[in-house]
């Protein structure tokens, strides 16, 4: 039992940490030792636990999945993070990247890729489920790009202000940019993501993960 990977699960939904429980353990290489349903709670439990692997979910309460990440990684590099959610959208798999995450799995996904994503994970590898990378690939071709819609760390900024209901006067005032620069970010913002209005360009950045709940 002591040379099992100690594992820790992170999903707000009970039918999922509990469907990952058996999987998990049907494994030999694996002691799942926490389970967290908020992504604040991972963090509580990583200062308990010793933990080689998180597997985690984006979408949780508190803090979702990708500050966790973002701090867990500025804490403790050495833990492995993989992400396990139902959006292969670009925004959600590039915001994880950036935030450190060493993996990224899609819930519609079988026992045997979720362990070896583990396997591969814990062996120093990255691991992605391949239709996140055929999408990856296909716009390579396609584009000559690998990014889709590219935020600059300004642009994101503006970008969550904006969500959080400020106007281009405030977001200027908080930014140290005047009113006019903060519309000029509001507006290519808008073209960038194709929307026909600031409150369409909040649904598009929420939907496709540029801006996570």
């Amino acid at each position: 039992m002591n040379d099992k990977y100690k594992v820790l699960l992170a999903d707000d939904h009970k039918i999922i940490t509990d469907g990952l429980r058996y999987l998990v353990k049907a494994s030999q290489k694996f002691e799942i030792v926490a389970v967290a349903d908020t992504g604040k709670k991972v963090l509580q439990l990583l200062d308990s636990f010793q933990v080689d692997i998180v597997v985690m979910d984006i979408r949780m309460p508190e803090l979702n999945g990708i500050d966790a990440t973002k701090i867990i990684k500025e804490k403790l590099p050495d833990i492995k993070i993989l992400i396990l959610s139902t959006y292969d959208s670009e925004g959600y798999i590039k915001n994880a990247i950036e935030a450190g995450a060493d993996g990224y799995l899609l819930k519609e996904e079988g026992q045997d890729q979720l362990i070896e994503a583990m396997e591969k994970l814990l062996e120093g590898h990255t691991w992605f489920s391949q239709r996140v990378t055929d999408k990856f690939i296909r716009r390579i071709q396609k584009t000559g790009d690998s990014n889709g819609i590219v935020l600059t760390e300004r642009e994101t900024e503006v970008l969550k202000l904006l969500a959080d209901g400020f106007t281009s006067e405030e977001i200027g005032d908080r930014l140290a940019m005047s009113k006019h620069t903060a519309d000029v970010f509001r507006k290519n913002l808008i073209f960038k993501f194709q929307a026909k209005n600031a409150s369409e360009l909040i649904k598009k950045a929420y939907t496709d993960g540029y801006l996570i709940y």
